[in-house]
This record gives structure tokens, C-alpha cells and sequence, in this order.
């Protein structure tokens, strides 16, 4: 079956991975890559091996800020954000990151532009893309 794509999303304001860690992932890359975990929504489908996208939300710096694959299928853990809800989580390698303090490697406005029927900006994080939405991000990529 083919790889399904997915977009992650992260605000720095409100998330528990914060810019600081961000600039820390970047800094001790091993090989270019570095490795977190994240919380996915749309999970059932989700499996190792497939690809993400993270986009920056909230600020002046929105946009895919880098990209990568699932190192682990979902798993249930306590919600990062301190409920008593259970959320999924995966592992994933990182590549291509945006330096931290420089923005996004491909902005809100050029995503919103090229393709203006999905709604970027706003929406939980592990979104499973469609088929065109990922077609036309590999073209920006």
C-alpha cells in the first residue's frame, strides 16, 4: 500500500516543544536528522514508514518548517498538554530543517497560494493529506 502523508502542526506558544528545543534538535543533528515524538490526530491509518510534514503555525514564522517519516506506528500516552485525555503519539526522524530563527522552509502564504483549498493555518495536528494535497507539496518541496 502506498505511504500516506501527513500534515503535523506546531505552535510554539502554546506547545510543550518550545523554540528553545527546537534550536537544541537543530543544533545536535546526527547525520542531519533528529528524532521527537508528536501526537496525531487522524492515527488509524497512520503506520512506520510514513511521511509528515510540520507546519509552524501562530506567528510571523508560519509555514513547513521541516519534514520526515514515522519511525514507530501510533501509540497511547498521557495528553502533553496535562488533561486526563489519552492521546497517540509517534516517534518520527526529522530532516530538512528550517533554521530556527530564519522561518519556514516554504511560508504560509506560498502553501496558501499554491494550494488555496486546504486550510493551513488552522486544525490539529496529524492530519492525513489527500493524494493532491501531497502532489502538490512535493512540488514546492
Amino acid at each position: 500500500s502506498e505511504s500516506r502523508h501527513y500534515l503535523m502542526r506546531w505552535n510554539p506558544s502554546i506547545s510543550s516543544f518550545t523554540e528553545k528545543d527546537y534550536e537544541a534538535c537543530v543544533a545536535n543533528m546526527e547525520h542531519g536528522m533528529f528524532r521527537i515524538n508528536w501526537s496525531i490526530r487522524d492515527w488509524d491509518e497512520a503506520r512506520r514508514g510514513g511521511f509528515f510534514y510540520m507546519m509552524r503555525v501562530g506567528d510571523d514564522k508560519a509555514g513547513i518548517v521541516f519534514s520526515g517519516q514515522f519511525l514507530t506506528d501510533p501509540y497511547p500516552g498521557d495528553d502533553w498538554g496535562g488533561s486526563t485525555k489519552r492521546r497517540m503519539y509517534v516517534d518520527m526522524v526529522c530532516m530538512n530543517p528550517a533554521e530556527p530563527k530564519a522561518g519556514s522552509n516554504i511560508s504560509l502564504e506560498k502553501l496558501q497560494k499554491a494550494i488555496p483549498s486546504f486550510e493551513w493555518s488552522r486544525g490539529h495536528s496529524g492530519v492525513l493529506l489527500s493524494n493532491n494535497v501531497t502532489e502538490e507539496l512535493e512540488k514546492l518541496m
